[in-house]
């Protein structure tokens, strides 16, 4: 029995007909090296479909916890205190330091001055006193080295800042700081030191994600020029629960610092990285998925045509006492080392293809990058590769064992009878093909190609989706909360007790190109006793299109005792729509009407705030009391500008810029949410699942056609025989890509299309966004013809081939 067994394990599915017809062993020694090629193919798909899928599914979960890893690996702070933004510039941190939920403190500083051929003022940052960067952030150098504490010329970078500015280790920094007793925004040229400092380093740590771009001085800076330039300290903050502590330090800060101290919970900025690290991280499990699909698709197909070859010597085998088990296990045999072979090909191929992984920021943010084997997906999934491929050849090899019985036209025979009553001959026979797999000798595998048909189009129509949904608000940054187009930055003159001039608001309104005009108060507040970036926007009364922001549920503000709320600031004070808070010194009560987002900004995140209504503000925050950039208590307002449709942003700007030359402080464009720009780095990704998945339905497709044109070439043959022409042939083949593509249609659209609109929505939810249901109707409309087209198109090669068959030598054969 074992000898039958091995011996049927080098068949192929046609050796006894090829045999025949030429009648010599060399025909034998070629089909035995045609089967064997058979067989490595399978292994080869094998092992590339499933070690990229596992790579990607590695790569998913490497994602997943590379911020995390960065984290632990840098001993990053969990919350920034900012005590400068309320006025107090030099605070005694010890009180705050000794408070129960802080486990570290380390102050750091801010310089400003002038950096030669720089538009912008040069801002520094540093340690004080070496804490920050070794008790907490201890950078990962990526090249060069951490700066010498000591010495006073040195400063590392992250490297955003070095492919931005042109800078590498070894460039010099000129940097001319303005002296210790004067205003920043003054518009006088800097009096204090003048410093060269050298990049050593060039690192990666936690706030360059989180807070802003890093260009840290050495602590021996400070110490050399504490005297000559001006400086404010801000902290860091390691806590003892992490992120569960920040509620305690928000109030602490308010009570042992300074009331309204702002702080910026780093365990909340982190969505920032979270939100597009996500996205990637469903994308790469969605690939994993589509690829693992492909390989189903793909060895599905040309297992079904290898192991079912034991059919065609099945009632002899039995007739010699052979049962069905045997018969299974004869035809799954040769499949054992393909199993083997495709296990090891995996474990290679994920291996090599790992140091691809992460992409995208999770590939920025990974402090590790490189080759690296996760076991706990890699030895399961080649272990499951293994058993799919000798599981799958049994089950084939079992079915096609099995004893010819008849079957019931159930749901699909009466469809198919019904197409084949009201169609030409050759459209209901080639239907009848499309989902007909027994041929005899061997199966056509039709319905790993159905389901890649259908999985290609919902998963094109899916991502489709997605990626409109992603153009749209890319599109629409209003989505994000980024309402007008450019600020303007109003001279300290030009404050007034409430705002700024309105004279000034009004020349601005009048320039060509601009829309509408309104000047935006911001000031940290105190809300319910944490600080909270507050604001107000006074729309001159006249505007037909008044600035506002962006309200994503609920209302806006209408009256002084109303306001809306950010959602990571509803989050922190535990506090929802219809609730009450109290704003300002005066603990003025309001009742949250709405959610919102407001403008992003380095000390907070778009949906971190509190809107006021111009009432409400001035009856709960101070009139300004003088104009000092940061010594004085003043809102910080801005003119937000809105241009006309026909003038776009730089347009607008430079117009501005000139209108209003040594009027105001400067012309800016609006700053994106760092969620916005995240997201625009990741829009190729649901494109590129997009194609493959396009690539999944093609391939299985055009696979089925031409395992069809050859194992049914007797069928073809006697329907030439009764009168067929090559024409009719040619039509069978099409109907039956049409058919199948139909069927792809029908049931992937409208799955597409759910699936698509809930994973925004999801998306949409997390970042946050003003969630606006995408529809691709552009994809919707084309991928009909196109995928009808398509399924013509790739019928092409097997129907030609079925039109040009040798009847006469086929049937004489057979």
């Amino acid at each position: 029995m074992l000898s039958c067994i091995l011996r049927h394990a080098s068949y192929r599915e046609d050796v006894r007909d090829r045999e025949a017809q030429a009648g010599s062993r060399s025909w034998a020694r070629a089909d035995r090296r045609a089967r064997w090629l058979s067989l490595t193919v399978i292994g080869l798909v094998a092992a590339v479909t499933g070690g990229l899928a596992l790579a990607s599914l590695a790569g998913a979960r490497r994602t997943n916890t590379a911020f995390e890893r960065l984290r632990t690996r840098t001993n990053a702070a969990d919350a920034i205190v900012f005590s400068s933004q309320v006025g107090a510039l030099h605070p005694d941190w010890s009180k705050l330091a000794a408070a129960p939920e802080v486990a570290h403190l380390v102050p750091w500083l801010l310089t400003f001055g002038v950096i030669p051929g720089e538009a912008d003022e040069g801002v520094l940052m540093g340690s004080i006193d070496g804490g920050w960067g070794t008790t907490i952030d201890r950078p990962v150098v990526m090249h060069g080295r951490m700066y010498d504490p000591r010495a006073a010329d040195e400063m590392i970078i992250d490297e955003d800042t070095a492919k931005q500015a042109h800078l590498r280790v070894g460039s010099v920094v000129p940097f001319h700081a303005y002296g210790p007793r004067q205003d920043d925004t003054s518009g006088d040229p800097p009096t204090g030191a003048q410093l060269r400092v050298r990049v050593v380093g060039i690192v990666r740590m936690t706030p360059q994600f989180l807070f802003t771009p890093l260009v840290v001085l050495s602590p021996g800076v400070l110490a050399a020029h504490r005297q000559d330039i001006l400086w404010i300290e801000n902290a860091f903050v390691r806590l003892r629960a992490g992120s569960a502590g920040v509620a305690a330090l928000q109030r602490d800060a308010n009570a042992l610092v300074a009331p309204g101290t702002p702080v910026l919970d780093l365990h909340a900025a982190q969505r920032r990285v979270d939100t597009t690290i996500n996205v990637e991280q469903s994308a790469l499990v969605l690939i994993a998925i589509a690829v693992a699909a492909a390989g189903l698709v793909l060895v599905g197909q040309m297992l079904g045509r290898s192991a079912s070859t034991i059919r065609s010597d099945a009632p002899v085998l039995r007739a010699v006492g052979m049962t069905r088990r045997d018969l299974a296990y004869a035809g799954a045999l040769a499949h054992a080392f393909v199993a083997i072979g495709a296990a090891v090909g995996v474990l290679g191929t994920a291996l090599v293809a790992s140091r691809w992984f992460p992409v995208g920021l999770g590939g920025r943010v990974d402090p590790d990058r490189g080759i690296h084997a996760d076991w706990l997906v890699l030895a399961p999934g080649a272990v499951v590769v293994a058993g799919l491929v000798f599981g799958g050849a049994y089950l084939i090899a079992a079915r096609a064992a099995r004893p010819e019985s008849v079957h019931r036209a159930g749901a699909r025979g009466a469809v198919l009878g019904r197409v084949r009553r009201n169609t030409p001959v050759s459209v209901g026979v080639g239907a009848t093909m499309a989902f007909d797999q027994r041929r005899g000798r061997v199966d056509v595998a039709v319905r790993p190609a159905v389901i890649g048909a259908v999985v290609g189009v919902l998963g094109v129509v899916g991502a489709l989706t997605i990626d409109h949904g992603l153009r749209d608000t890319l599109a629409h940054p209003e989505r994000a909360g980024v309402t007008w187009n450019a600020s303007v930055l109003p001279k300290s003159g030009d404050y007034v007790a409430r705002g700024v001039k309105p004279d000034l608001v009004a020349r601005i309104a009048a320039v060509p190109g601009v829309r509408t005009a309104a000047d935006v108060d911001r000031l940290v507040v105190d809300v319910n006793g944490v600080g909270v970036p507050g604001f107000t926007v006074r729309a001159p009364a006249t505007t037909d299109a008044p600035v506002s922001f962006t309200v994503i549920s609920g209302r806006a503000p209408a009256n002084a005792d109303e306001a809306a709320i950010g959602p990571s600031t509803e989050h922190d004070l535990h506090v929802a729509v219809g609730d009450f808070v109290t704003v300002g010194p005066n603990h003025r009560r309001v009742k949250i009407t709405g959610r919102a987002l407001f403008p992003s900004d380095v000390h907070a995140t778009f949906d971190q705030g509190i809107w006021l209504s111009v009432a409400g503000w001035d009856a709960a925050v101070p009139p300004n009391e003088k104009s000092g950039a940061i010594n004085g208590t003043r809102a910080d307002s801005v003119i937000a500008v809105r241009f006309t449709r026909d003038v776009d942003q730089q347009q607008g700007i430079a117009r501005l810029t000139t209108a209003l030359e040594g009027r105001v402080d400067g012309v800016e464009p609006v700053e994106e949410p760092v969620e916005l720009v995240n997201l625009r780095n990741v829009q190729r990704l649901p494109e590129v699942l997009a194609i493959f998945l396009a690539l999944l339905a093609v391939a299985a497709l055009t696979y089925l056609l031409v395992a069809i044109a050859r194992a049914r070439a007797r069928d073809f043959a006697i329907l030439r025989a009764l009168g067929f022409t090559r024409g009719q042939s040619r039509i069978v083949i099409g109907a039956q890509s049409t058919v199948i593509s139909v069927v792809g249609l029908l049931l992937g659209i409208p799955i597409g299309v759910i699936l698509g609109r809930t994973a925004w929505s999801l998306i949409s939810e997390r970042v946050p966004l003003q969630n606006v249901p995408p529809v691709a109707a552009v994809a919707l409309v084309l991928i009909v013809p196109v995928a009808l087209v398509g399924a013509i198109a790739l019928a092409v090669w097997p129907a030609h081939r079925v039109a040009r068959l040798r009847v006469a030598e086929i049937l004489r054969t057979e």
